[in-house]
C-alpha cells in the first residue's frame, strides 16, 4: 500500500490541521521578539517540529511525554514558570478541556509581559456541522467530536479572554465563521 494514501477521515483531518497552521504561522510573523514556544495539546509533535524548523526554541505540552514534549494534564496547573514563556499555541484543543477558564489562566500565568497566545476553537455554529461531518458522513474522528466539551461564541471567548487578564486582543471567524482564531497578547 501507498505510504502517502489518507482514509477520507485522515486526509480531511490533515487538510484542516493543515489549515490551523498556515494561520499561526502568519499570525507569529508580526511578533519578532518570540524565541521560546509550547504548543498545548500538541499530540504527536508536528507543530512542534515545524516550529524548531524554524528557529524557534519549540516544546509542546499532552497527555505523552515524547522528545521535546512534556506530560501534563492542560486541566491541571502547567509545569512551567511564572512569566517563563514568549508564545502558547492552543490550536483546536481548549474545547477539550474540563476547565477551559482554569486553562487560559494557566497560560496568562506562564506568559511573559507581551508574551503572546495564539488559539483556535471550533465556534458554536460548528457543532452540528462536525457531527454530521463525523456521525453521518464519518470524515472525521467521531471520538475527537465527542471529546469536545464546549464550544465558544466569539463573546464568550472575548469574556474569558478578559477575565484571565487579558486586555489586548482579538477574536476572528474563519472557515466561514465555523472556527475561531484569537491573538490575545499579555
Amino acid at each position: 500500500m501507498r505510504s502517502d494514501y489518507f482514509t477520507p477521515t485522515q486526509a480531511f483531518d490533515k487538510f484542516l490541521t493543515q489549515y490551523r497552521y498556515n494561520r499561526m504561522f502568519k499570525a507569529l510573523k508580526q511578533f519578532n521578539h518570540i524565541k521560546q514556544v509550547y504548543d498545548l495539546g500538541c499530540g504527536s509533535g508536528q507543530l512542534v517540529h515545524l516550529l524548531c524548523e524554524q528557529g524557534y526554541d519549540a516544546y509542546g505540552i499532552d497527555v505523552k511525554s515524547d522528545q521535546r514534549i512534556i506530560a501534563a494534564d492542560l486541566n491541571n496547573t502547567l509545569p512551567l514558570s511564572d512569566e517563563s514563556v514568549d508564545l502558547i499555541t492552543s490550536l483546536a484543543n481548549i474545547e477539550h478541556l474540563e476547565k477551559p477558564l482554569f486553562n487560559l489562566h494557566e497560560i496568562y500565568r506562564v506568559l511573559r509581559k507581551n508574551g503572546v497566545l495564539i488559539l483556535t476553537t471550533p465556534s458554536t455554529a460548528a457543532k452540528p456541522i462536525l457531527e454530521f461531518l463525523a456521525y453521518k458522513l464519518k470524515w472525521i474522528n467521531e471520538t475527537e467530536i465527542r471529546d469536545h466539551k464546549i464550544y465558544f461564541s466569539k463573546k464568550l471567548l472575548e469574556h474569558y479572554l478578559q477575565k484571565v487578564g487579558f486586555h489586548q486582543f482579538q477574536v476572528k471567524r474563519f472557515q466561514m465563521g465555523l472556527n475561531l482564531h484569537a491573538i490575545a497578547i499579555k
